[in-house]
């Protein structure tokens, strides 16, 4: 609270110091609070943990940062390589390669946490099948408590492809014959 600005001796008076960054963000999703940290690190953290199976979350992330700062890379002064090494990191940003890179980390995380929630549910499904007498959702995949329907694959489809084959082989074969028949006896034709 050593700031001369009003603006910012309230905000510090509103402010609590020192929670852990996963105890913040269930705050921020339980009530009327908020936290503040790194947006790489909260962006990875909520989706690793606070996504819902259907991939949404209650969580907010402003667009614009409270205290926005360049990170630092740590090299020898005067390092002959810094030059280069400024280039090849400008290049990186520019082209949007560290973007594509959280994108693709938190994409994952999404869909690893998504995955993670389904199998609980799963479990816990089969565990009250269980309690109740009935098949897991092992047993029986397509079950009464499961509103899933099965992908179709070749194994579904091999009945009906073997049948259509059996038909065009019927069908080429009368074909034949009827041509040969009218071939070698020419008073067939009706």
């Amino acid at each position: 609270m050593q700031s001369k600005s009003p603006v910012f001796r309230a905000l510090g008076e509103l402010m609590d110091v020192g929670i852990s960054f996963m105890e913040g963000l269930r705050q921020a999703k339980g009530g009327r609070s908020g936290h503040l940290g790194g947006r790489r690190y909260m962006q990875q953290k909520i989706a690793e943990n606070f996504i819902d199976i259907d991939g949404s979350t209650r969580l907010y992330i402003g667009r614009d940062s409270i205290f926005p700062g360049p990170s630092g890379w740590p090299i020898p002064h005067d390092a002959p390589y810094k030059t280069n090494f400024d280039r090849v990191i400008i290049s990186a940003l520019e082209a949007g390669l560290y973007e594509k890179w959280a994108g693709d980390m938190n994409r994952q995380a999404t869909i690893d946490s998504q995955r993670r929630q389904k199998e609980n549910k799963k479990r816990q499904m089969d565990i009250t099948v269980m309690q109740e007498g009935g098949k897991t959702g092992e047993e029986g995949e397509v079950g009464e408590g499961n509103n899933i329907s099965p992908a179709l694959d070749l194994t579904h489809l091999q009945g009906a492809f073997l049948l259509f084959l059996l038909g065009i082989t019927v069908a080429v074969v009368m074909f034949i014959a009827e041509a040969l028949v009218f071939k070698f006896n020419p008073s067939a034709t009706g």
